[in-house]
């Protein structure tokens, strides 16, 4: 039976302003479950919410847009740049200055997605850009007024982002620190303002979520975490059905990572043990659809740790 202290506590727990982490594998459905299941399902529990919500891949897509311009720009005007190789040599020829163009742009992308300590899955793959897809448009570009060229760049970068941003630059990790930082302002600022949120989260560092939960405790929140454990092989086929799939290597390293975190979380002799870290409650769902890696997920809740 609880003591009259614990059902105090637990009322204020409940009661008060919460920030729900979902944690899973690339593909589980975490933003789905988010926005279709996490409010029932609390309000079941006798938590109400007016969460909201946050992910960073929505707000990596945002800075991903954003940037997307200036690769568009770089490519639309190299025909009248000077392109140099590694040697620092000017290339002339069509066919060997869009060659060395390609590979400088894949050399920044690689040194700026190590930077911001993305996988290899995370660079993009400039290689599917077609040549003869761009040419068209570098001639009416160079060939252009200069009154036009703006207008010619606009049209430019609209079939380019319908051709190519999903295809080739959802992966882009080049912005992952803007994007974080904004990220990370949003939260701050939706937390220091009293908001019931919804976080998205990978799990695969532990450190983000301690960055989370230091902050519910600066704020006077209750954090609570919502895990996703679903199989490998369905994560893996619906990443793939995504706009923005990792692909299988992608997906199978970040669930390598995440249940590493997950057998800390819940080990009461691990220093990231949840209660060792502000952290009120673990959700533990399963996929009853399991076996059947083209069915959407049917979470079900299998363990409730506190």
């Amino acid at each position: 039976m609880k003591t009259l202290v614990e059902f105090i506590n637990e009322w204020k727990e409940d009661l008060g302003n919460q920030v729900i982490m979902i944690m899973g594998t690339p593909g589980c459905g975490k933003t789905y479950w988010m926005q279709h299941n996490g409010i029932k399902f609390f309000k079941k529990q006798g938590i109400k919410l007016n969460p909201k919500e946050l992910d960073i891949d929505h707000t990596l897509k945002i800075f991903q847009i954003i940037d997307f311009p200036k690769f568009c720009d770089r490519l639309i005007k190299y025909p009248s740049s000077s392109v140099t190789n590694k040697n620092g040599i000017s290339v002339h020829n069509n066919k060997a200055a869009w060659k060395t163009f390609i590979e400088n742009e894949k050399e920044r992308y690689t040194s700026l997605n190590k930077s911001n300590h993305g996988l290899d899955t995370n660079i993009p793959n400039l290689d599917k850009i077609d040549y003869e897809f761009v040419a068209p448009w570098l001639s009416r570009y160079e060939n252009a007024s200069e009154e036009n060229k703006q207008k010619v760049f606009d049209e430019f970068t609209k079939v380019m982002f319908k051709e190519y941003f999903n295809k080739v630059f959802a992966s882009d990790f080049s912005v992952r620190g803007e994007a974080k930082e904004q990220y990370n302002k949003d939260l701050i600022e939706k937390l220091g303002n009293k908001n019931d949120a919804f976080v998205a989260i990978s799990g695969s560092k532990f450190e983000t979520i301690k960055e989370i939960t230091d902050i519910c405790k600066q704020t006077n929140t209750t954090c609570r975490i919502v895990y996703l454990n679903g199989s490998i092989d369905k994560a893996v086929s619906q990443d793939a059905r995504r706009e923005r799939s990792g692909g299988a290597d992608f997906v199978i390293k970040y669930a390598e990572k995440i249940h590493k975190v997950w057998d800390k979380l819940i080990d009461p002799s691990a220093k990231e043990y949840y209660k060792n870290n502000n952290i009120y409650t673990i959700y533990e769902f399963t996929d009853s659809n399991e076996n059947d890696v083209l069915a959407y997920p049917a979470w079900e809740l299998k363990k409730i740790y506190k």
